[in-house]
């Protein structure tokens, strides 16, 4: 269900490879976070494993990224962003979630898309928030989580300068990439540096791409990275599916 509303492929699997499908354990709940740049494809997938957890009896809850209840962070949070402390306030909603998630009586699995970074990393950038803030941000998020067993499906591009100039009007259509180039050439990102249409919009999201992946690579979360351009959706659903699994059932 969503939150209530009023492959020979190349991976990165820091908890190894070729795990047996393992049930999950039923008494703990779980977050599953799901990261990636815009087209990378991160809302069909928390969809599909949504229903794929259910399908297997779990209890699963979709937290979709633009919810305008969001239960983490919600459209005032955002409103926010461009005031100092953003990043004080993000973790203040993340660790009102993780207590209301630990008092629930009934145990459940979360999949969170496009929260963890994209309504919040990408903001500190764009609003040229500090270096500090940004580094601190994940670190602080993986102990408000600790209760809860999170891990990450982190969706990524070998090449994402070459995705955000081509491959991403194939993903998301010219239409609402040219919507997000007119947002991008606003921000305080682009327009100290004189950017302007899809050169903004490249400009800006590699800089959150590089932003993302540094936090990532010092992350204590458990971390499945797969190229969302070489591998088909079927290919990823494939791999996505034991892994969540064996993370979730391991404790990891």
């Amino acid at each position: 269900m969503r939150w209530p509303s009023s492959t020979a492929p190349e991976t990165t699997d820091r908890l190894g490879s070729g795990f047996p499908m393992v049930p999950f354990m039923r008494n703990r709940r779980r977050i599953v976070l799901i990261e990636g740049l815009p087209g990378s494809g991160k809302t069909s997938l928390a969809e599909w494993l949504c229903g794929r957890s259910e399908a297997r009896g779990i209890r699963a809850t979709w937290v979709p990224e633009l919810q305008p209840d969001h239960p983490v962070i919600d459209r005032p949070t955002m409103r926010t962003a461009r005031r100092s402390g953003f990043a004080e306030r993000c973790l203040e909603r993340w660790q009102a979630f993780s207590r209301s998630v630990q008092a629930s009586p009934s145990p459940a699995l979360f999949i969170i898309e496009g929260c963890l970074f994209q309504s919040t990393v990408r903001f500190m950038v764009e609003y040229r928030h500090s270096a500090e803030d940004i580094e601190a941000y994940l670190p602080a998020v993986e102990r408000c989580l600790a209760p809860l067993g999170a891990c990450l499906v982190y969706l990524t591009q070998t090449n994402p300068t070459a995705y955000l100039q081509d491959e991403i009007f194939r993903r998301k259509g010219e239409q609402t990439v040219s919507r997000i180039a007119a947002y991008s050439e606003t921000t305080p990102f682009s327009v100290e540096r004189g950017l302007a249409g899809h050169s903004a919009l490249v400009s800006l999201y590699a800089s959150y791409r590089e932003a993302c992946d540094q936090l990532v690579a010092r992350s204590g979360l458990p971390v499945l990275q797969l190229d969302a351009v070489r591998l088909s959706e079927d290919e990823i659903r494939a791999m996505v599916d034991p892994w969540v699994a064996s993370a979730i059932a391991d404790g990891k």
